[in-house]
């Protein structure tokens, strides 16, 4: 992201989010409020930081897994310091897309060919959209009240970008001929913008080089290393329900129920919503779908400080955390 545009981006994500949570914390204030937060525990607070830790060492471990697969030497350090200078494009980008750009840049970085890198990316998002539309029966099942509604409607929309993105990507690991000819039909667009034949002979021929590179890397995550995609989808189901639970330890924390089940499956619910490009890191969406999912469970006194500290875990953390490495990545390479 160029460095204006990103910081706006960044500063309205952020002005969105704390809006809709002091909506919500001014409606729902009361006297006992205080008397809520002041009980807190805070070793259940470390918990639920710790899980979101979890989440970003398994998300590094999978960077790892998917690299190795196609044959590449990356450090689990080098996976990890991908994740944290991802988090920060990823949580002020709708459907968390500018992460993509970003960890295909650092692994090329690293010496992976840019092919390469692209599957690798695409392969997480494959694992993700496996885990979470496996589950999708069983949040119909639980949510089936609400899908009349508009979250019923984002809900499936969510569903079927899930469901188009892994359809595409078995297509095009199938078909991928088709594909290399209507990259040869782009050279009449091409020449729009570069008139000397050699430089556009040499793009073409890079583009061809890339998808050639980018269909054998998903052919060989998917239909060749199987074994190797399965920790993948299991290190998925690890990284994302360790993130879907620190809603119930911070309910923990505030000594109420956790709804350990039903939580999971509200998450589920959020994470799909997010999916839908409606706002930066689906500030507003998110905090909003959280207090109607979970203020039928929760006394009305608390839910906006519960919102609160669950989204400084899971989204502000990840721009403090994004902020801290990219400035240091900056300054260390430039």
């Amino acid at each position: 992201m160029k460095g204006g545009w990103s910081t706006k981006v960044l500063i309205i994500s952020v002005i969105i989010s704390v809006v809709v949570i002091a909506i919500i914390i001014s409606g729902t204030y009361s006297s006992d409020t205080i008397k809520e937060i002041l009980s807190i525990d805070p070793t259940l607070i470390l918990v639920a930081l710790g899980l979101h830790l979890v989440y970003w060492f398994s998300w590094a471990g999978r960077i790892k897994v998917l690299a190795k697969s196609l044959n590449y030497k990356i450090t689990y350090f080098q996976s990890l310091n991908i994740v944290v200078l991802n988090v920060l494009a990823a949580s002020v980008t709708p459907s968390n897309a500018g992460g993509e750009p970003v960890r295909i840049k650092m692994l090329n970085d690293l010496g992976v060919r840019g092919g390469d890198a692209t599957a690798i990316v695409i392969g997480e998002r494959v694992s993700d959209a496996i885990f979470l539309l496996s589950l999708f029966p069983i949040l119909l099942i639980f949510f089936s009240f609400m899908l009349s509604g508009l979250l019923g409607y984002l809900l499936f929309i969510a569903v079927i970008l899930l469901g188009s993105l892994l359809l595409i990507v078995f297509i095009i690991v199938w078909k991928h001929k088709n594909f290399e000819k209507l990259i040869e039909k782009l050279e009449p667009l091409v020449k729009i913008f570069i008139r000397k034949p050699e430089k556009r002979f040499k793009i073409m021929e890079k583009l061809k080089q890339e998808f050639k590179y980018f269909y054998q890397g998903l052919h060989i995550l998917i239909m060749r290393r199987k074994i190797n995609f399965v920790i993948v989808i299991l290190l998925s189901a690890i990284l994302w329900i360790s993130d879907f639970i620190i809603f119930s330890v911070v309910l923990l924390a505030f000594h109420q129920n956790p709804l350990w089940a039903y939580s999971i499956l509200a998450q589920i619910f959020i994470v799909l919503l997010t999916i839908i490009p409606i706002s930066p890191g689906g500030s507003g969406i998110v905090e909003l779908a959280a207090a109607f999912l979970y203020g039928p469970f929760i006394p009305k006194d608390i839910i906006g400080v519960v919102i609160l500290i669950w989204r400084f875990i899971v989204f502000y953390l990840n721009i403090i955390i994004g902020l801290i490495f990219t400035i240091r990545h900056v300054v260390k390479n430039y």
